[in-house]
């Protein structure tokens, strides 16, 4: 059986991914996409791209009429009333599966939920949860933007420090052409019926913050001085309104990006489907050199 899929959000990120999971590696389980735009509509192959206004729901009703699952990519902390409109729009059309704007960090491994974007995001799911089959997809943190910015686990290349919470905490990163691919893959089994968990749980690679400055340092020719944080202490000063990369610096340090045990086997089985992405080999190293 073959499915029709909408999307939401064409200008971010993600739309570009699963759009092409859709229509590649799906194409056999995708029969059409629906992708929704503030743009002028358009058709190209089986992608219709249908131009919404989201404070007009009726109209995003009539835009879902057909299909089975919907996948929102629209950033959280954006346009919040958007979120609870394509909710209430997919359950009136009668959409079977609803993926939230959920991707990114594992905030559900610890007490995080506080700062105002994963406050949002919990009850934008419990929103959902309680009104249609829904599945999130945590990602963690996306490859490609740790890939370019070491800063993010502390190193600094101004100052030539390495402040880390400690060189085998780990962290789990997620690639977007993985994360398009696993989405639209969960999406299938859950409308195939299969057992599929409400949180779906990814990683491309896993690996140590030693690991990673090992590598960065061994590529680029560089030496840090290593000094060792106090998570404990750091998350002390943790607020709602802070920084947003700065709060998920501190968040990995906990271990929240941890996506391990994770259901990379149950959305790609044995790489059946295609070869996860090699963090190292393929979007750092290159980017490194």
């Amino acid at each position: 059986m073959s499915y029709k899929i909408a999307i939401a959000g064409s200008k971010g990120f993600l739309a570009k991914p699963i759009i092409a999971a859709a229509t590649r590696i799906f194409a056999d389980r995708v029969n059409s996409v629906v992708v929704l735009t503030r743009d002028e509509s358009k058709e190209e192959g089986n992608i219709s791209y249908t131009q919404v206004d989201y404070s007009k729901p009726d109209a995003i009703v009539s835009a879902l009429k057909g299909v089975d699952a919907l996948i929102n990519t629209i950033g959280v902390g954006q346009e919040n009333s958007a979120h609870r409109t394509l909710t209430d729009a997919a359950v009136k059309a009668n959409v079977k599966v609803y993926v939230p704007s959920e991707f990114g960090t594992n905030y559900i491994n610890a007490d995080f939920t506080f700062h105002h974007v994963f406050s949002e995001k919990k009850k934008l799911f419990e929103y959902a949860q309680s009104r249609i089959r829904t599945v999130a997809i945590v990602s963690s943190m996306f490859a490609e933007f740790l890939a370019p910015v070491p800063k993010l686990v502390g190193i600094n290349d101004e100052t030539m420090t390495a402040q880390i919470y400690g060189k085998d905490y780990p962290l789990s990163v997620s690639a977007l052409a993985d994360i398009g691919n696993s989405t639209v893959s969960a999406v299938i089994l859950a409308l195939d019926g299969k057992d599929v968990p409400s949180h779906v749980k990814i990683a491309s690679s896993t690996f140590t913050v030693g690991e990673f400055l090992s590598r960065y340092e061994s590529v680029t020719g560089k030496k840090f001085d290593v000094q060792i944080l106090d998570a404990k202490k750091d998350r002390e000063t943790l607020e709602p309104t802070m920084d947003f990369m700065e709060y998920i610096r501190i968040l990995m340090g906990t271990g929240a990006s941890l996506n391990v045990p994770n259901h990379n086997e149950l959305v790609n089985p044995g790489e059946s489907l295609w070869k996860w992405t090699d963090y190292f080999e393929e979007l750092c190293i290159p980017k490194w050199k």
